[in-house]
Formats: C-alpha cells, structure tokens, sequence
C-alpha cells in the first residue's frame, strides 16, 4: 500500500511491451463496485477470498503480464503460492515512515485507512508492516523503493531472470 506498485508496474509494462493488470482494477472491474464498496458492504475477509478467485483468473491468462497487486494480496499462502509460482514476484521496500509519508499525502481512496489521524495513520502503518514482512520477505526480488526508477526495476529483473 503506497509503494508504487501501480506506477512503477504500467511503467515496466510499457517498457517491455507487456499488458499491465492492476488487481484492484481488475477485481472493481468484474465485481462492478470499487474496493470500498466491497469492503464496506462484504468486510474484508469477503473481498480477500473474491481477491484470491481473481488472482486466478489473472495468472491464468496466456499473454505475459505485469501485475501490481493489493498489499494484501500476498498475505496469504494460498496468494503468495500462486504469484510466486505463476512468475516473478517483486517486493518494493520501503520502511514505515516512508510510507506514512507517502500515504498521508495520497488522495487515493484506500478502505483500510479511510479516515484515519495522522497518528493512526502512522500506528496502522506499523503495524501492517510487521503483519505483512514475512510474506513479503519471501518475494524473488526484494528492492528499495525509495527514488526507485522503471529503469532500475527493469535491470533489476532482468539480472535475475535474464
């Protein structure tokens, strides 16, 4: 959340000529309500498990993609399992006070800090962040997000999977 991984994602996609598929967009797409609706209307246990049944529509299509995912997509074996063995997955790094900084200033609309003070805000962010490490930490590619470029993505995947 607030990683860059949109960004970064259509800009690489471009760069190698891929489809970009941004999972939320996807998932608003097929379900014909935004993320906030679903959660608002379904809670988040609900939208994880519609979350799961369209990463498999996505990994399945037969044209190479580039995928940004929700934060919380990999937050669960069966997720992290299924991106890790459909193709490369790619941690962008960035510390707590990195993303405060980022997500306090982001007018996306995102369910899980809707509303949030500046010190929730700051408080959920850690706590996300110590919740999510270990299914992040287990990514092919871990890289720093801070200034990070399409570019230095883009050789930093094809030095690992030339």
């Amino acid at each position: 959340m607030g990683s860059g991984k949109s960004t970064l994602g259509r800009q690489l996609a471009k760069r190698m000529n891929r489809q970009f598929i941004d999972l939320d967009k996807y998932i608003e797409t097929k379900a014909e309500k935004s993320i906030t609706e679903l959660f608002k209307e379904q809670g988040e246990k609900a939208f994880r498990l519609l979350e799961t049944r369209y990463l498999f529509e996505v990994v399945k299509l037969k044209q190479p993609c580039i995928i940004a995912l929700g934060g919380g997509t990999v937050c669960s074996n069966i997720n992290l399992d299924i991106v890790k063995q459909s193709g490369i997955l790619v941690y962008i790094v960035l510390s707590a006070n990195d993303l405060f900084n980022r997500l306090r200033k982001s007018n996306t609309k995102r369910p899980l800090i809707k509303g949030l003070s500046p010190e929730a805000l700051n408080l959920y962010i850690h706590r996300m962040l110590q919740d999510r490490e270990p299914y992040y930490k287990q990514a092919h590619i871990p890289i720093n997000g801070m200034g990070l470029t399409d570019t230095q993505l883009f050789e930093t995947i094809r030095a690992y999977a030339p």
